[in-house]
């Protein structure tokens, strides 16, 4: 593990870097490859962030001339590569090494635009350490979420089996509103209320087709019939408990908010906002397709709220093996 004078430089310098990205003076500021370039070499950083095929600056532009939020983005990318899952001209993936046993700083730092990101490594669970350069009473998780242009400080530790896994950075939005979500937010901190009631629910960002929109993708999550899968369900909406069921299945819950709990099995599971719960599912039922669905949990009388349905799709595939006549 590093020692403290080494976690205090790699702060340092970050710190620096920072107050030169906001020099008083437009042409004393970095270029954002530079930025990129001095992160790698404080090391070790993940940086998440946003691409567009344009130009980021002419983004920018029109999203300022005419107040809307910025136009989506075409792709997210860690240390600005977009990984193996984006068909994009280049497909290099960023690798950040690590020993077996070591335990390493790693600092996360959300630079989309005005998207909030979950960041999560596949197998690990990293001990939060501090935000936003400053320290935090330390906590351990799987999963964490921030805000555009938040860091956070995290130690990770090689102690799962020699190998590579997948590090991923997702968006950080499962309610949707036919308007500028942080106009939302905005208007609530504004107002002292609750924000404005939902236009849809989302599961991984498509609301499904029980809605008419302008898009009818569903999300489709594929599994083999006899397997046994690990879902990591999160509400991300903004405060709305919300129902989560797969037809025609059981769940098996084996955890909640990254820490394990004694297993049960159920139909239907209930989720705060922000809260994560680990289940198993198994492809016991026929090959098919079988609607995943959230709805809100609501219990308060009188009082509006959005109380419709998204889906996704749970697609058990058939297992074909081959018959050798001899």
């Amino acid at each position: 593990m590093k020692d403290a004078t080494t976690i205090g430089d790699e702060l340092l310098n970050t710190l620096k870097l920072a107050l030169h990205c906001v020099d008083p003076s437009p042409s004393a500021r970095p270029e954002v490859q530079q930025v990129l370039h001095q992160l790698e070499e404080i090391k070790p950083e993940a940086v998440a962030g946003e691409w567009w095929n344009a130009d980021p600056i002419s983004v920018v532009r029109q999203a300022t001339r005419t107040g809307a939020a910025p136009n989506i983005s075409d792709a997210y990318t860690i240390n600005g590569q977009p990984g193996d899952l984006y068909n994009c001209s280049s497909n290099d993936t960023v690798i950040v090494p690590i020993n077996s046993g070591e335990t390493n700083l790693i600092r996360v730092i959300n630079a989309a635009l005005n998207q909030e990101l979950f960041f999560t490594i596949a197998n690990h669970k990293f001990t939060v350490v501090g935000a936003d350069a400053g320290y935090l009473k330390p906590f351990t998780t799987s999963v964490i979420m921030l805000g555009p242009g938040q860091t956070t400080d995290v130690l990770i530790k090689g102690d799962q089996a020699p190998g590579r896994y997948y590090i991923a950075a997702i968006p950080y939005q499962r309610e949707w509103w036919d308007a500028n979500p942080m106009d939302v937010v905005r208007e609530s901190t504004r107002t002292g209320g609750s924000p404005n009631i939902s236009d849809a629910y989302t599961i991984n960002g498509q609301p499904g087709d029980l809605y008419n929109c302008s898009s009818k993708d569903t999300s489709i999550v594929p599994i083999d019939f006899g397997e046994t899968n690990l879902l990591r369900i999160i509400n991300a909406g903004l405060n709305q408990p919300l129902f989560f069921t797969v037809a025609n299945h059981r769940l098996t819950v084996v955890g909640a908010d990254a820490s394990y709990i004694k297993p049960f099995t159920t139909s239907v599971v209930v989720l705060g906002p922000g809260q994560t719960t680990d289940v198993l599912i198994t492809g016991d039922q026929p090959p098919g397709r079988y609607y995943i669905a959230a709805r809100a949990y609501h219990t308060a009388l009188n009082v509006p709220f959005d109380n419709t349905t998204t889906t996704a799709i749970l697609d058990v595939k058939a297992i074909f093996q081959e018959l050798l006549l001899f």
